[in-house]
């Protein structure tokens, strides 16, 4: 082989020519073809083979064509086997292989071969594994010669085979399932278990089983004992249990079918003990009877215990191991390092930490020494607080540590001595954090502190950018610092002034980026240069030389943006190479953020001086102009508003002055003719649209809410029910009404025939929503209390209301319906079919009465109205009987004092009066008829309307005239109730309010009343 060695074609292999090889493969290779005994080489990735005389005998037919070959081109039958012996030697693994069964083609055809094998990493020049090295020993024959034997030794092969399969597994359930399989087999039972017992509860949980045939039942589980016979207390006991026949045996004959179903005809039960407890069992089962011998009981008694020995084993290896992981999970999780350090200064445990800091990982320090991983500088300044642990002391300190091979960093190291079971100290844990950054913020911040200082009160930028430059190049030890603006077209700079050290000139002025280096296209995308040697830079190439004679060897440049485009930047220059750490470029990208910030300060403060003299004059101006528009938007807005309602009242009006002036002409062309036949058509066509202009005013009246209410104490309950029949008349047939109404409602105050109409129209409107097939009607009352944020929702104040709603499952609005539904005039109904007018006057009804009114409604969900009510403390007015209609011509001579403006007005109450039986006074305005009342003329009622010329209001004269004549009747008769004179509880005893316009009778009726009462 040494022949064939040297005269193979080495140089088409990735080896080489042999005269390159490095000499510790040479030496190997000598070494290895003087050898004996077969050895071959695997070098290298590919694990190029080179192999002795002894394996080239035994590769057989394959030397010599395997020489030079990769092992996988040379060995594919085993190709994947090779990769991965490769793959651990280069990883520095040293193992064996003992009978190790491989299918190689060594004679023309594939035969097994069985292998003791030794393998061995080989070392480069470096020391670093380079190649593998295997010893191989054939053993084919003897494993050949043993299996021959293997009837003979049976039971010692299943002791061997227990042993192997414990040693091939971790998992101690895989190496009961392994027991039982190997005990199964060489007993030739059907199954065989393993249990863990609990003799307390007399119970065995199978953990694993093995059966002969895939058809036989797992057994796996918990069991008691008692369920299957009577001799669980030899169990316990820790005594053998054999049962032949299950049919037979005395102690499972009363109930042998629990055995039975699970194919048990036969069993032997083998008991394991620890520390004179049983603790776990081997039960072997037989599906036919079966005849133990002592010789059985006595191997599955001494495999059982062994197979238990090592179960129990590896089980507190596991605990351990799981224990130790944890702990190593947890230390791993920490952000700091964590280790125990034994008295000999070696490490015995190290956290991941300790793999960020020294490499390659943390399990490659275990049992290194703490000089070796630190350094002799670091570990001189860490080993006297070292030592204090060592002597029983708790020792943290913070330092500088100068890592040999790794970063230095400055630490906060904690030293925590540990005690053996003896209470010997043998080591200490160790904790060990980075406060490197907390140490270099501090040192960030207080330059940043010197710079602020020294930039303080100063207005120009250009003074603030020197000063600036100056501190940060004392405080970094630089040769020149400084703050330039820079034009991207151009590229060039310009230097207003700048900070050098006495090795350094300074170049103040404009220079061309491109004359320092190509560096301008980094800086164009915001990136910070640093650049520790301009010699090994590329983008230096050309300019070193300037560079250098600037005293620029090494530089810091941060670039300063401005809307994402280079506007300037801050350098910082060295004479001498220099490896800048993190957090001095940090530093610089501070300070450049504060240059920009003051310098920006300090050009604003100066425009903003410019711009203060003439801000106010342009502040003057410009609020001139928003009032000016102000003032248009809000003229507009009104005059929209108010063109929609006088819009609305005129159409209306018109049509009512039409039915009236047209049906007096006629009535006015029949007279002078002569024909009074029919005439009763046209009076009340003229009534009728007088009394729909009644209720137009009375509705404009209720949205401007200047109504003449009369309110009083109201039971809504009983004002509902007692609609209850009419509102089932209005709604017609195909509406469905339903009332709900609460018990014990509260009383509210307010003008009840105003309310019943508001109800009434609500309840028209809802049927109107669900025309033309009818729907569901609810009616619903009920007390509420709002606290603040709910009352400031609904625009009420906080308090007690009853509320009433009317819900329909009509067509619904939509959310500009539902904007707009309270506006006058304002109606999705056709032309001809409402007025616009209904929602608009219960909204001022209800604004007017103190409460509130709300929509809620969804399109196709229907709609609900909400009409909230004060609560009244006092108690509702009995209801009133009907009373008979009043005799109006039942006047006694009584006198009654009419004072109106209107003369109209004055005329046809007075007519009516008179026609009555009644004396009559009359005036225009106030002061006549306060002279008329303050003479001795007798008065029995005074009749006034409120609005009144001459300087005194209507409740005026009657308030004056009551001075002289305490008991005097006033009757008010008014379009609105002005400034609340009249208006509901501002009334006295003895006075009455009528609004126009009115029926005649009505009035004569109210007069005769209030003459009498």
């Amino acid at each position: 082989m040494s022949a064939r060695i040297r005269a193979h074609a080495w140089a088409d292999t990735p080896l080489g020519p042999i005269q390159t090889w490095p000499q510790s493969l040479k030496t190997i290779v000598g070494m290895m073809v003087a050898a004996p005994n077969p050895m071959v080489l695997l070098w290298g990735h590919e694990g190029t083979l080179i192999y002795n005389d002894g394996y080239a005998r035994f590769a057989g037919r394959r030397h010599p064509e395997l020489l030079g070959l990769g092992a996988r081109d040379g060995w594919p039958e085993i190709a994947d086997f090779n990769d991965l012996n490769i793959r651990r030697a280069l990883a520095g693994e040293a193992w064996s292989l003992k009978r190790q069964e491989l299918v190689l083609d060594r004679q023309g055809a594939p035969e097994p071969a069985w292998l003791d094998l030794d393998y061995t990493p080989v070392p480069d020049e470096s020391g670093r594994p380079a190649g593998l090295m295997v010893f191989v020993r054939e053993v084919t024959d003897l494993v050949l010669a043993e299996q021959r034997q293997s009837q003979e030794r049976a039971r010692q092969d299943a002791l061997i085979a227990l042993d192997d399969a414990i040693s091939r597994t971790d998992d101690p359930l895989d190496m009961a399932e392994a027991a039982a399989a190997i005990l199964g087999q060489t007993l030739r039972a059907d199954r065989v278990g393993y249990g863990v017992i609990d003799p307390d509860r007399e119970t065995i949980a199978v953990v694993r089983d093995w059966r002969a045939a895939p058809e036989t039942s797992s057994v796996v589980g918990l069991h008691r004992f008692r369920d299957y016979g009577a001799y669980v207390e030899d169990i316990i006991a820790g005594q053998a249990v054999t049962i032949d026949d299950v049919r037979t045996d005395p102690r499972t004959r009363g109930d042998p079918l629990p055995l039975l179903s699970f194919g048990v005809a036969a069993l032997l039960d083998a008991p394991l003990q620890e520390g004179g407890r049983t603790v776990a069992q081997m039960l072997i089962h037989s599906a036919t009877p079966r005849v133990w011998t002592p010789e059985d009981v006595a191997f599955a008694r001494e495999f059982g215990e062994r197979a238990r020995a090592a179960i129990a084993r590896r089980e507190a290896e596991r605990d351990a191991a799981r224990k130790r992981d944890e702990l190593q999970r947890l230390t791993d999780s920490l952000t700091v390092l964590v280790s125990f350090v034994d008295r000999d200064f070696r490490y015995q445990l190290n956290n991941r930490g300790y793999a960020d800091w020294f490499g390659p990982d943390a399990a490659s320090l275990i049992g290194r020494s703490v000089v070796e991983v630190l350094g002799d500088e670091a570990f001189a300044k860490a080993r006297p607080h070292m030592e204090r642990a060592l002597a029983g002391e708790t020792v943290t300190f913070e330092d500088f540590l100068p890592y040999a091979g790794a970063r230095g960093r400055h630490v906060r190291a904690d030293y925590i001595p540990r005690h053996d079971d003896t209470g010997v100290i043998d080591g200490f844990y160790a904790v060990v954090s980075d406060i490197s950054g907390r140490k270099e913020a501090e040192l960030r911040q207080q330059a940043l502190v010197e710079i602020g200082d020294a930039m303080r009160d100063l207005a120009d930028p250009a003074c603030l950018a020197a000063r600036a430059a100056e501190v940060l190049g004392r405080f970094l030890k630089a040769d020149r610092v400084g703050y330039a603006t820079v034009d991207t077209v151009a590229e060039t700079i310009h230097v207003e002034q700048d900070w050098v050290s006495d090795r350094a000139r300074s170049i103040a002025g404009t220079l061309r980026l491109r004359d320092w280096g190509d560096f301008i296209d980094d800086m164009k995308t915001g990136a910070i240069l640093r650049v520790d040697d301009v010699r090994g830079d590329p983008r230096a190439e050309g300019a070193i030389e300037s560079l250098e004679d600037a005293a620029c060897r090494a530089f810091i440049n941060v670039p300063v943006l401005e809307g994402g485009d280079l506007v300037g930047m801050v350098f910082v220059n060295q004479a001498d190479a220099r490896v800048w750490s993190d957090h001095e470029v940090e530093l610089v990208r501070q300070v450049a953020t504060r240059i920009r910030t003051e310098v920006e300060r300090a050009r604003a403060t100066q425009a903003l001086k410019a711009l203060n003299a003439t801000l106010e004059e342009r502040v003057a101006e410009r609020t001139a102009e928003l009032m000016h528009a102000e003032e248009a938007l809000r003229q507009s807005q009104k005059m929209e508003a108010i063109g929609q309602l006088t819009g609305g009242i005129a159409h209306d009006f018109n049509n009512l002055l039409a039915g009236i002036s047209g049906s007096l002409e006629l009535i006015e062309k029949r007279m002078a003719e002569g024909r009074l036949a029919g005439m009763d058509r046209y009076i009340q066509a003229a009534q009728g649209a007088s009394r729909r202009a009644a209720t137009l005013t009375q509705r404009l009246l209720a949205f401007s809410r200047r109504q003449t209410l009369d309110p009083r104490p109201t039971d809504v309950n009983r004002l509902v029910l007692g609609m209850e029949d009419l509102i089932r008349r209005s709604v017609g047939p195909d509406v469905r009404v339903r009332i709900d109404a609460a018990p014990d409602l509260w009383t509210t105050r307010i003008d009840a025939s105003q309310l019943e109409n508001a109800l009434l129209n609500l309840c028209i409107n809802s049927r109107d929503a669900m025309a033309p097939n009818g729907g569901d009607l609810t009616i619903r009352t009920w007390n509420a209390t709002l606290d603040a944020a709910e009352a400031r929702s609904r625009d009420l104040p906080p308090g007690d209301y009853v509320k009433l709603s009317v819900a329909d499952t009509g067509s619904g609005m939509t959310p500009d319906v539902v904007a707009k539904a309270f506006d006058p005039f304002f109606t999705t109904k056709p032309i001809g079919h409402g007025t616009g007018l209904g929602l608009s006057m219960i909204h001022g009804f209800m604004r007017q009465s103190g409460g509130q009114v709300r929509i809620e409604t969804e399109p196709g969900q229907g709609t609900t109205l909400t009409l909230a009510l004060p609560r009244w403390q006092g108690v509702a007015d009995p209801a009133e009987a009907p009373e008979a209609e009043a005799d109006a011509d039942a006047g006694q001579g009584e006198t009654v004092l009419v004072i109106d403006d209107e003369e109209t007005v004055r005329m046809l109450v007075v007519e009516v009066l008179e026609d009555a039986g009644y004396a009559v006074l009359q005036a225009a305005d106030g002061p006549a008829g306060l002279a008329i009342l303050n003479s001795d003329a007798r008065i029995d009622l005074l009749v006034s309307d409120v609005g009144l010329p001459g300087g005194m209001n209507g409740r005026q004269v009657a308030d004056a005239a009551r001075v002289a004549r305490p008991d005097l009747k006033v009757l008010f008769i008014t379009g609105y109730a002005e400034n609340a004179v009249v208006a509901g509880d501002t009334l006295e005893p003895g006075m009455a309010v009528m609004t126009k316009p009115f029926q005649v009778s009505a009035l004569g009726a109210r007069i005769r009343e209030m003459i009498e009462g």
